[in-house]
């Protein structure tokens, strides 16, 4: 019975949602995901360790030696780290991520998981210049028990992944937050974004 009251009232939020799932807008993507900054490479590594330990990133792997550092980030909010468009629901047009967390979703069981890392090379291009690259990989899950639907995106630095979900199909592509943050933390400026 409860799973039927569920149906039901998933099939009512659905046939609210008129426009259906709108893909993302644009891209707030970097121009590029590398800097040079006129800073020798002790002084960039120890800022990039640094802000990394102040921020929302959880440090996996440093290899200073070789300029890598792996970073883990997002399982607490996915929305600011992934762009899944929008959908409208009971006339309200909603980010599709407020959708799959809100509290009218189909069911206490349904789960959004977003596991993100991110790879930091750090390069000593001579005394005083040291380049950065960032490169993120993304896999965003969604689990509804109640309408036995699943959705999974696996996608990386200026790609997406569509998906087939609630019989449309799902857009989903990085906010470029992690990216921009990392970058711009070196650079001491915002970035420009891509055009």
């Amino acid at each position: 019975m409860k799973r039927w009251f569920v149906l039901s009232v998933a099939a009512l939020v659905l046939a609210g949602c008129s426009d259906r799932f709108t893909p993302p807008v644009g891209s707030n993507a970097p121009a590029q995901y590398e800097v040079i900054v006129d800073r020798p490479f002790d002084e960039v590594w120890g800022d990039l360790i640094d802000y990394a330990s102040r921020t929302f990133f959880s440090i996996d792997d440093v290899e200073r030696d070789s300029g890598v550092l792996t970073l883990s980030f997002g399982a607490d909010a996915p929305g600011d780290f992934v762009d899944c468009g929008t959908v409208v629901v009971a006339g309200e047009r909603v980010t599709a991520i407020e959708f799959f967390e809100s509290p009218v979703r189909m069911g206490p069981e349904d789960i959004t998981d977003l596991q993100a890392r991110m790879t930091v090379f750090v390069d000593d291009l001579g005394p005083d210049r040291t380049l950065v690259r960032v490169s993120a990989t993304y896999e965003l899950a969604y689990d509804s028990d109640a309408l036995n639907t699943r959705g999974r995106w696996a996608f990386s630095s200026g790609g997406s992944d569509t998906e087939a979900l609630f019989f449309d199909d799902v857009t989903c592509q990085p906010t470029y937050l992690a990216e921009r943050t990392v970058l711009e933390s070196v650079a001491g400026s915002t970035l420009e974004a891509e055009q």
